[in-house]
C-alpha cells in the first residue's frame, strides 16, 4: 500500500479523534479524499498522506531547511536518550493505568523525528497498539513527517484552533514546541 493510501486508510480509521477546528463540530472522510464537518467545512488530504486543517497560512520562523537539518540530526540518534527517557515515562504510566488502545499526540511534533523514535521505542517493549498523530503549524515539518514516516497521522494544524475532540489522547507530548495555547 502507498503511504498516501496508508495515511488516508489511518485517518478513515481514526476519523473519529476530529473536530471542525471552525466550528467544532465531528467530522466525516468523504470519497477517502476529504474531511467534512457537519456543516460542509471541508478539508482536503494531501497527495502526500498528511490533511491540512489550518484555516490561514501561517508563516513560521521553522523553514524547510531548519527542519530537514533537524531530522537528520535526529536520524543521527543525538536525541535517542531524551526519546528513551520519555519512552520510559510512558511505559510506568501505562503501567500504572494499564494497556490497551492507546493514543499518543504529539503536539508541536516538527518534522516528525521524536513521535516515531518514540513510538519505535513503545512499540519494541510492549504488546500494546500505539496509534500515533502528529500535529505541527509547519507545513514543511509536516510534509517533511509524512515524506519520512508512515504509519502516523500528520496533520498541520494550529493548537489554537484544536482540530480534537475531548478525552481522544491517552498521551500527550509537547517536546520541544513553543506554547502559547
Amino acid at each position: 500500500m502507498k503511504k498516501a493510501e496508508l495515511a488516508k486508510k489511518l485517518i478513515k480509521e481514526n476519523i473519529n479523534i476530529f473536530m471542525c477546528p471552525i466550528c467544532k463540530n465531528k467530522m466525516v472522510i468523504e470519497d477517502l479524499n476529504s474531511v467534512v464537518c457537519l456543516n460542509k467545512h471541508c478539508f482536503d488530504l494531501s497527495k502526500n498522506g498528511y490533511i491540512n486543517l489550518l484555516l490561514k497560512s501561517v508563516k513560521t520562523e521553522y523553514d524547510k531547511k531548519m527542519l530537514e537539518s533537524r531530522n537528520i540530526i535526529c536520524k543521527s540518534g543525538f536525541f535517542n536518550t531524551m526519546t528513551e527517557q520519555i519512552s520510559n515515562l510512558i511505559i510506568n504510566e501505562l503501567n500504572k493505568i494499564g494497556f490497551g488502545n492507546i493514543k499518543i499526540l504529539d503536539a508541536g511534533c516538527g518534522e516528525g523525528s521524536h513521535l516515531v523514535d518514540i513510538l519505535y521505542n513503545l512499540n519494541n517493549r510492549t504488546q500494546t497498539k500505539f496509534q500515533g498523530v502528529g500535529i505541527d503549524i509547519s507545513k514543511e515539518g509536516i510534509q517533511i513527517a509524512s515524506r519520512e514516516y508512515s504509519n502516523i497521522i500528520w496533520c498541520v494544524a494550529d493548537l489554537a484552533q484544536n482540530p480534537f475532540l475531548n478525552k481522544q489522547f491517552n498521551i500527550v507530548l509537547n517536546i520541544f514546541s513553543p506554547s502559547n495555547y
